[in-house]
């Protein structure tokens, strides 16, 4: 539901070409509304692409009861998009997300990826109790996703530049956390999406 850019759609009259603009839009300055109808599209699109996962996911070592809960889940969450009520899609996408972090704990997936999975599961529980601004469990929820992120500052088996990310991404996480005491969701709002883009590089 956060976008850091926002991609613009421009038909040209004059050469009848589509062009397409990478417009550059901040937490400060966006719009607070949520485009509910490209939310429903993605979500009904997913439909396409779940069985193939499910064939695939049967293919491993993951318990088929997770498998049958993710497609249980999601389900849920259809149904409450079409209502567009945002905390209980938060929710929602957390507890699939929950799923999405079992199946990584029980892949061969690194240590490192499943440290990170369960932080960021931590910090979207943390997200997903903003809007409430239920300050006493999103600092729960930053507390535990700084713990556990904490696993990889001692790892010795990491090639510099990603010992660097790590290093940069604890501080940043660090950073969110002490924004819970602040209590501004707009601050908590940037560190949150530059937190989890720095993610990405781990």
């Amino acid at each position: 539901l956060l976008r850091k850019h926002r991609l613009l759609y421009r038909n040209s009259s004059e050469t009848g070409q589509k062009k397409y603009e990478l417009q550059e839009e901040g937490i400060l300055t966006q719009s607070l509304d949520i485009d509910w109808q490209t939310v429903k599209n993605d979500v009904e699109k997913m439909y396409l692409s779940i069985p193939t996962i499910t064939l695939d996911l049967y293919q491993t070592t993951i318990n088929d009861k997770n498998i049958l809960n993710f497609n249980t889940e999601f389900d849920n969450l259809t149904k409450i998009v079409q209502e567009e009520n945002k905390v209980e899609t938060l929710r929602q996408l957390c507890k699939i997300y929950e799923i999405y972090v079992k199946f990584v704990e029980e892949s061969d997936s690194s240590e490192q990826e499943k440290t990170v999975a369960k932080t960021k599961l931590n910090i979207f529980k943390a997200y997903s109790n903003l809007d409430e601004e239920k300050w006493e469990e999103v600092s729960k929820y930053m507390k535990s996703a700084s713990e556990e992120f904490s696993k990889l500052m001692t790892s010795l088996d990491m090639k510099e530049q990603k010992q660097y990310s790590i290093n940069k991404s604890y501080i940043m996480i660090n950073e969110l956390y002490k924004a819970t005491n602040i209590k501004d969701p707009k601050i908590f709002l940037i560190k949150y999406k530059n937190t989890l883009e720095e993610l990405k590089n781990i």
